[in-house]
């Protein structure tokens, strides 16, 4: 149950089971004792219908079917490009071959200078 003091207006959140009839309760913020009474429950949002409305039965002629929506049409102007895509991942991959290279290329530097990596060169065969 939310309460709120009535002197300074602090909101507090309290559970039901913690509160009994005609019990006071002490605001934190002002010192101000009160009997706190529980508030009306809000009123319910209105709800809205997710179908598309209904033509009245006036509307409608005979022999004549009721209009429809649409279907959604792809746009291939939204569709992305598959040529940066593609630049990316080739981008990428040589990246990654440069970044495999120079670990072979230096290796008997970059064993000296981190001992840990020795034992890959070792096991590699190298």
């Amino acid at each position: 149950m939310r309460i709120e003091c009535p002197h300074c207006a602090a909101a507090y959140d309290v559970p039901d089971s913690a509160l009994s009839p005609g019990r006071e309760v002490r605001c934190a913020r002002c010192a101000h004792d009160w009997a706190p009474v529980p508030a009306p429950p809000p009123p319910p949002a209105p709800r809205r219908s997710a179908t598309a409305p209904v033509q009245p039965v006036a509307a409608l002629s005979v022999g004549q079917a009721p209009s429809r929506p649409e279907p959604l049409k792809l746009a291939r102007e939204a569709a992305p490009d598959r040529g940066n895509l593609v630049l990316a991942w080739i981008a990428s991959l040589l990246l990654v071959a440069a970044a495999l290279a120079g670990l072979w290329v230096w290796r008997e530097a970059l064993a000296e200078a981190w001992p840990p990596l020795a034992w890959l060169y070792r096991a590699l065969g190298a």
